[in-house]
């Protein structure tokens, strides 16, 4: 017998006032980072990329180990991260995710991961512990492309899914030392 406030759902029990979201629903933005030389990794870059070295399993991203390139203003442009931007690594450690927050130097993603900017129905905060879960590695897990090196396509990205709470909630359950949420939205 199921607990009144809850419902059965296609990924197990949740609350009634929750939702089954597939993630691409809350994405209004997905890319890889750019390719580049090893040749364009200088001390005097003008921005920073985050690599798969760079996320830990805990979910955050190491800003103080981040390694500067130097790179085309249009590519900087084109793939610089915003606050609130979701970074998940696609090559080797797949699925590791993190939360870029605005640091005053440009950063964009590495060649090997992928800039997952939300619409207005998620918060980017949540999803560094979702991902985090057994829940989200077993689905990571099984669009994983296995050869020498483990691979995670960011279409497969769009198709998972998760039990979502309503936005309050959202915020709420994230930790509070996390700015408020209205700063990271895209108009």
């Amino acid at each position: 017998m199921m607990k009144a406030g809850y419902k059965q759902t296609e990924v197990g029990v949740i609350p009634e006032d929750w939702d089954v979201v597939i993630f691409g629903q809350l994405i209004s933005n997905i890319c890889y980072g750019p390719r580049f030389s090893s040749r364009d990794y200088s001390y005097d870059g003008n921005v920073k990329t985050i690599r798969g070295t760079d996320v830990n399993h805990k979910g955050d991203i190491l800003y103080e180990q981040v390694p500067k390139a130097k790179l085309p203003n249009s590519i900087v442009n084109e793939h610089k991260l915003i606050d609130g931007d979701i970074v998940m690594i696609t090559t080797a450690d797949c699925g590791l995710t993190g939360i870029f927050i605005e640091e005053g130097f440009p950063y964009i993603a590495s060649a090997y991961a992928v800039r997952i900017s939300l619409n207005e129905n998620g918060y980017p905060f949540i999803f560094k512990h979702i991902f985090q879960t057994r829940f989200a590695k077993d689905q990571i897990e099984l669009y994983i492309r296995k050869g020498t090196v483990a691979n995670l396509p960011a279409s497969a990205i769009s198709k998972f899914k998760f039990p979502l709470p309503p936005l309050p909630e959202q915020t709420a359950i994230a930790p509070p030392s996390y700015p408020t949420p209205t700063s990271y939205y895209k108009p």
